[in-house]
């Protein structure tokens, strides 16, 4: 496995854990789901604004 491949897993790891604890840590499950929502969709358009 490559250091890139090793590097994105572990990042993506760390993200997941991270958003799951702050949204199970928010009671209004909306605010939650939009948190989660747009930080997934702020990550994922740096790599689609690089293609």
């Amino acid at each position: 496995m490559t250091p890139l491949i090793a590097a994105a897993v572990l990042l993506a790891a760390i993200t997941h854990a991270s958003w799951n604890a702050i949204a199970h840590g928010i009671k209004d499950q909306l605010v939650a789901f939009t948190l989660v929502s747009g930080g997934g969709a702020v990550i994922g358009a740096v790599p689609v604004s690089y293609t």
